[in-house]
């Protein structure tokens, strides 16, 4: 009796598998680019988004404490007790690095700002740089209205005053975000990260020589790439954003005095 034939089990040919790789190839080559280009959009919007979150959680900081905070130290490790808090002493700044022409320089102090660990990462998932004019995380109720700062931004390295573009409102507070490249930035484990090579415009972000810092468009020179992210906080933007929270500076309670004079005029 003969036996039943089996149904056939012909499989893809090495040619057919060949041909359908080089389609998903094909594909893939098309799409990859454009995930590429929408993560590192997302990851850009996520460190500047998060500077916003900051700056307005130092404000309210000003508002209840009268001052800005120090720094955190930035070499910590996770497992220190002072991990995130903003370093002792208004006004020195214990453990942070001193610049020097008279601001400090550690990482922002989340705890002190009332953030989570995650706000006080960029979206390259490293720390950011936080500085800070010394003399204003000593100020008090009576003095806080005259806030000032003397944290210059400049658009290139050597900085010189033809490069400075903010030589009649200097920062108080320079928050900066090492970029993509993550070169001088510290770790979540309190580590630095190799700092830019000489010449780099970005290496002015990350030294102590002064409280001079770049900020200018993202650049892919091969020898002095830029894909830092720095705000700069001025005085005027704590001062502003103290009387929308009600807080009466000098300038706020001389207008509130002349508005009630026209109007008692008026009347």
């Amino acid at each position: 009796m003969p036996k039943p034939a089996l149904p056939s089990t012909k499989g893809f040919t090495l040619l057919e598998i060949a041909v359908v790789l080089v389609i998903i190839g094909i594909i893939l080559s098309f799409l990859i680019p454009s995930i590429t280009a929408r993560i590192s959009t997302a990851r850009l919007d996520a460190t500047r988004g998060k500077e916003e979150i900051i700056k307005t959680a130092l404000i309210a900081f000003v508002a209840q404490n009268k001052r800005l905070p120090c720094p955190a130290i930035e070499t910590l490790p996770p497992t220190d007790a002072n991990y995130g808090r903003e370093a002792t002493v208004p006004g020195t700044c214990t453990g942070t690095t001193a610049l020097t022409t008279g601001a400090m320089r550690g990482i922002v102090p989340w705890l002190a700002l009332g953030l989570s660990d995650d706000i006080a990462l960029d979206g390259y998932y490293q720390r950011y740089s936080y500085v800070v004019t010394t003399t204003q995380t000593n100020l008090n109720a009576n003095t806080v209205s005259g806030i000032a700062g003397n944290i210059a931004m400049h658009s290139a390295t050597p900085v010189t005053v033809a490069n400075q573009i903010n030589v009649n409102n200097l920062a108080v507070v320079a928050l900066i975000s090492h970029g993509a490249n993550t070169a001088g930035a510290f770790t979540p484990s309190g580590t630095r990260i190799a700092p830019p090579l000489a010449g780099a415009d970005e290496l002015e972000n990350t030294d102590a020589a002064n409280t001079a810092f770049i900020i200018k468009d993202f650049s892919q020179n091969a020898a002095n790439p830029f894909d830092d992210v720095v705000m700069a906080i001025t005085p005027t933007d704590i001062l502003n954003g103290l009387e929308k929270s009600g807080f009466k500076t000098a300038s706020g309670s001389i207008n509130e005095k002349f508005a009630a004079i026209r109007n008692a005029v008026v009347a």
